[in-house]
């Protein structure tokens, strides 16, 4: 839709103009007194209703429309032929021919313009048609009497140009057609309006009528103009006008300075500024700065909420009053730490932190040194984790409960059920072993899911310890497979190690046991039964690589970014959807950090996974290596 500060303006436009606007989809929006002269319709008959085609030579249309679809190899037709290049270039003028309600022709000046809204959407197009048989050179009848005018007209570094009464370019110097983005040719097609903003058209129309009413001598304003590219163009605009002898107005003198640069640097500066506030008042951790003697200088909303405070009785405090003074000298200590490295961020720090009332609580913070025209500051993070507090003290209970509680009588429940089936009470009938073998599987996943549980909960609380040392890595991994062969044959799957290379990693054997058996069961289960699952082992700079390569389905790209979160499944598959805990992977991640190793898994659906451990490593000098033979599952 278009505004109506620029409807107001086209509207009072000059009767020698055909002023006519359009809408997205091709229909007349504007249709101004000019072109109802012009053109024999009336606004009544055009707005809403009619398309441009009325009024323009079908063939001429069609033929420059087939030029327009062999420039940019596309097909162009109809409504498109007139818009095309506009949307391109921002403008683009073309002589047309007219043809009135009564038949007759004449020949025009039309020059089209894109209109954008602030979000660079298109929002319409403004057309102004000139007939070209009344218009009379002004340019013929100018004289610059001054050379030394002229000279300085054409040399100046900004751009300086002469305009019509009417608003049309007279002239235009190197300067200006380099700010505008046009040829001196092009440009003179064009009036200043076409490729002024909408929005700083009215008031420099206003101006206007001042300065030819002799209200004023001159005028200076910012405003915008239009690239020929599409782009804006902020400038400073001055202008004069020159009158006759008689004193009646003849051009305008306007000179025009280029400051996009500036001004986008001060947009771009204060929409930062606006942005950081925005995220200062809206994030949920406190923010405050200190000076040099830990007072405070600056809060935010969260930082009040945290500290139950208001904010604005904040500034002048010292940090030490919200701080419990058992904790004292760990915070000032932090705080040095940081000013002797500005701009590092600390790691986070917890300390008890205390209230105006009395009360205490768990808080959560990370200081960062600034030195701000020469003086140290500090910028602290806060965080309220008292309810994070509570919630690990009470998943540390439930998890104690489990390990205690919960193993012994499953491990008696899994003893005596395996007892059953191994036919202690006598022969089971052929219709209870199915249920038997099922129970059984269901104890063994539940015991899986409990010893799980406690290593995430050892691992996040860094209560797991590992057993590190240095060791050749070849015989874990053949360890590894020899372990977990027996489970493969289940899948009837062949483990085959397929490299000899060995070299010394500093792990916990054990755990990354625990890692590869992970790793070898999940490519058992998800391969095709009487297919390979391939290890390889392979350097890759200061890290070797074990990789465990299967012949599954290979895994959905939605869900490769939950792999190895907890309590992921990604198997939809009907005789594995319920095997696993969802962990194994999580842990395998946890573990392999410990150890300075990542994991990691490249796979394609249909194509097969694989899944793999990087360790840094030490080569194995002056060892002969031998090929170890493959483990294979006899089928």
């Amino acid at each position: 839709m278009m505004k109506p500060d620029l409807v107001e303006t086209v509207l009072n436009a000059s009767t020698e103009l055909a002023i006519i606007a359009i809408c997205p989809a091709g229909i007349i929006q504007v249709f101004n007194s000019g072109a109802e002269i012009m053109l024999g319709y009336s606004a009544v008959e055009m707005i809403g209703v009619k398309s441009p085609d009325i009024f323009h030579d079908s063939h001429e249309v069609t033929s420059y429309g087939a030029q327009l679809s062999a420039k940019y190899n596309e097909a162009i037709a109809g409504f498109r032929v007139f818009v095309t290049e506009p949307e391109r270039l921002g403008h683009a003028a073309r002589m047309w021919t007219y043809i009135r309600k009564d038949g007759t022709r004449l020949t025009v000046n039309l020059t089209i313009t894109t209109m954008r809204d602030s979000d660079y959407e298109i929002i319409g197009y403004m057309g102004i048609a000139q007939d070209i048989s009344k218009i009379r050179s002004l340019e013929s009848e100018l004289l610059i009497s001054d050379q030394r005018f002229s000279d300085a007209f054409h040399s100046a570094a900004h751009g300086m140009g002469l305009v019509s009464i009417e608003g049309r370019w007279l002239d235009a110097n190197a300067s200006l057609c380099r700010i505008l983005g046009y040829s001196k040719s092009q440009l003179l097609l064009l009036d200043f309006q076409c490729i002024t903003h909408p929005d700083d058209l009215q008031d420099d129309l206003v101006l206007v009528s001042q300065l030819l009413a002799g209200k004023i001598p001159s005028y200076q304003m910012e405003k915008r103009y239009f690239h020929a590219d599409g782009s804006l163009i902020y400038a400073l605009l001055s202008v004069s006008l020159v009158r006759d002898h008689a004193g009646t107005p003849i051009y305008f003198v306007a000179q025009i300075q280029d400051f996009t640069h500036k001004k986008i640097a001060e947009v771009q500066s204060q929409s930062r500024q606006k942005y950081l506030q925005l995220v200062l008042d809206t994030v949920a951790d406190g923010i405050v700065s200190l000076d040099e003697n830990y007072c405070i200088e600056n809060t935010n909303p969260g930082a009040s909420q945290i500290l139950a405070c208001e904010q604005h009785a904040m500034p002048g405090l010292s940090m030490f009053n919200f701080i419990n003074p058992m904790d004292a000298s760990r915070f000032r200590e932090a705080c040095q730490v940081q000013s002797l490295s500005a701009g590092q961020a600390a790691s986070w720090l917890e300390l008890q932190g205390q209230r105006l009332d009395g009360s205490f609580f768990e808080l959560e913070c990370q200081v960062s040194g600034l030195v701000i025209d020469g003086q140290q500051k500090s910028v602290v993070v806060l965080r309220d984790i008292t309810q994070r507090k509570h919630m690990e003290h009470m998943k540390s209970e439930f998890v104690s409960t489990v390990s205690h509680e919960l193993r012994t009588p499953l491990t008696a429940i899994k003893g005596s059920l395996e007892l059953i089936s191994l036919g202690a009470v006598g022969e089971l009938d052929e219709q209870i072993k199915p249920v038997m073998d099922i129970a059984i599987r269901n104890t063994l996943r539940l015991s899986s899911l409990i010893n799980d549980l406690l290593d995430l909960d050892k691992l996040a609380s860094g209560k797991l310890q590992l057993e590190l040392r240095e060791q050749s890595l070849m015989p874990i991994i053949e360890d590894a497979i020899a372990l977990n062969t027996r489970f493969a044959e289940e899948y009837r799957v062949n483990l085959r190690l397929q490299s000899s290379y060995d070299c010394w990693v500093n792990v916990d054997m054990r755990r990354l046991h625990q890692i590869l058996a992970n790793f070898l069961s999940n490519a058992a289960k998800f391969s095709a039964f009487n297919s390979d699952v391939d290890i390889t082992v392979t350097p890759i700079g200061d890290v070797v690589r074990i990789a465990v390569k299967d012949q599954g389905p290979g895994i959905k790209e939605d869900f490769k970014a939950r792999l190895f979160t907890r309590f992921s499944q990604g198997d939809g598959s009907d005789r594995r959807r319920n095997n696993g805990t969802g962990l194994g992977l999580a842990i395998s991640k946890e573990l392999a950090l410990a150890m300075r190793g990542q994991v990691g898994c490249i796979s394609k659906p249909a194509c097969g996974s694989t899944f793999y451990l990087d360790l840094p490593c030490q080569p194995v000098s002056a060892v002969s290596i031998q090929i170890s033979p493959s483990y294979e599952v006899s089928q």
